[in-house]
């Protein structure tokens, strides 16, 4: 099953975009649709600018309603922003470090 996913284009500097991005589900080698999932129930924008004092944001928490676990939009903007993302869902904290998911 062939997939795309449309990400929210938020320049990097402003912050970290949760929500607007879309996962679209095909069948191979035609344009039937077969599943549109959405990222998230609602849409935010995390700064992730360093503090006045020097100190540097090394990671963002966000809550996710739509399973039980992180989805690979975390693990995308694990990778995009540099930076640990936790995700809590109804299973816990989950640590999205780039290539590894934990539960905490």
């Amino acid at each position: 099953m062939p997939l795309e996913q449309i990400i929210a284009n938020t320049p990097i500097e402003k912050g970290v975009q949760f929500g607007r991005h879309i996962r679209v589900d095909y069948k191979l080698n035609t344009d039937d649709l077969i599943n549109l999932s959405k990222s998230t129930n609602s849409c935010i924008l995390i700064p992730t600018e360093d503090s006045p004092e020097g100190s540097e944001v090394a990671g963002v928490f966000i809550t996710h309603l739509l399973s039980e676990t992180p989805s690979e939009f975390h693990v995308f903007l694990s990778y995009l922003h540099n930076k640990e993302v936790f995700v809590g869902t109804s299973a816990g904290t989950w640590k999205v470090n780039k290539n590894s998911i934990e539960l905490m």
